[in-house]
């Protein structure tokens, strides 16, 4: 059914770029409301979610990713962040479902913590890529952090939403971010069904990594996703780009990993497949070539 996709010198980069365009131009746009980030929720319905999800945090302090409507619209998500005391510039990030207005009321909330990466635990926070919070005291340089949600629908009618969760450590020059699905199974319960972890990745000294992540066949009423991750290697002599993807389908209890896709299919299928919008904040890869020299062997 399926070839499992090993090294490409060339085939994978171009395939990536190709595909990449391709989610650019012509797909699908069902999802519910795209990745709806800080920037563009007024500082009036951050209030009111302040207000809402943790009264007692001080605006400052309190720090929105993204929003996203279900899809029926009943109720909305939301990524959110607040100081984890008594440790000074640490944030807890949560996941809340709430009502929509004129009378939100809140469903569930879930600590996402756990899907950040481990050097956000070692330094100060700052809560979102844009934040002018950051701490003007001395000491270790803050970690800037971001996200992106997207709601749909399981088939046949479970509602789930995508988790896109960001962190960068500007003092060590590294990023990462993690996927996650959750499924909402019943009201005041979300269980993560997918966990794409180091989805991307970004160290300045050796490696790359970045992701594309589709559902299909819509996000109206999905049964498979795609994960397709191109990376980029260096080792000082010589780099290294390869690819590698998985399709999973809905088992009834989780995604469940099916194999792996050959080139002509994966672009045949992510051209049908509704890709799921992550953080502008993360690096992409830079798709560069270098061919061994003479007295270099391949890898």
């Amino acid at each position: 059914m399926t070839i499992t996709q090993g090294r490409s010198w060339l085939v994978g980069p171009v395939l990536f770029l190709i595909i990449l365009l391709g989610l650019l131009v012509g797909l699908p746009t069902t999802l519910s409301a795209g990745c709806r980030g800080a920037s563009e929720i007024s500082p009036e319905q951050i209030t009111s979610l302040r207000n809402l999800l943790s009264a007692a945090t001080a605006p400052g302090d309190f720090h929105v990713y993204a929003e996203t409507p279900s899809t029926d619209g009943r109720i909305r998500f939301v990524l959110y962040s607040i100081p984890r005391a008594p440790g000074p510039g640490a944030h807890i990030v949560y996941l809340a479902a709430t009502t929509l207005e004129p009378k939100p009321n809140l469903v569930l909330v879930q600590d996402v913590s756990a899907y950040l990466p481990p050097f956000t635990r070692a330094v100060p926070s700052e809560a979102g890529v844009s934040s002018q919070g950051a701490p003007h005291s001395p000491g270790p340089a803050p970690v800037a952090m971001d996200g992106c949600l997207n709601a749909f629908v399981i088939k046949p009618d479970l509602q789930a939403v995508h988790m896109n969760l960001f962190a960068r450590a500007p003092r060590s020059q590294s990023e990462e971010a993690s996927d996650i699905v959750f499924a909402l199974l019943e009201p005041g319960l979300l269980r993560p069904v997918l966990e794409l972890n180091q989805s991307s990745l970004y160290d300045h000294k050796r490696l790359r990594r970045d992701s594309v992540i589709a559902v299909l066949p819509s996000a109206a009423m999905a049964s498979d996703l795609i994960w397709w991750q191109s990376s980029q290697e260096d080792s000082g002599m010589l780099t290294a780009a390869y690819d590698q993807n998985t399709l999973y389908s809905w088992s009834g209890k989780g995604f469940d990993k099916v194999g792996t896709l050959e080139p002509g299919d994966l672009a045949a299928r992510l051209r049908a497949a509704t890709p799921l919008t992550r953080s502008d904040a993360i690096s992409t890869v830079e798709m560069k070539q270098t061919v061994p020299g003479p007295n270099q062997p391949p890898p």
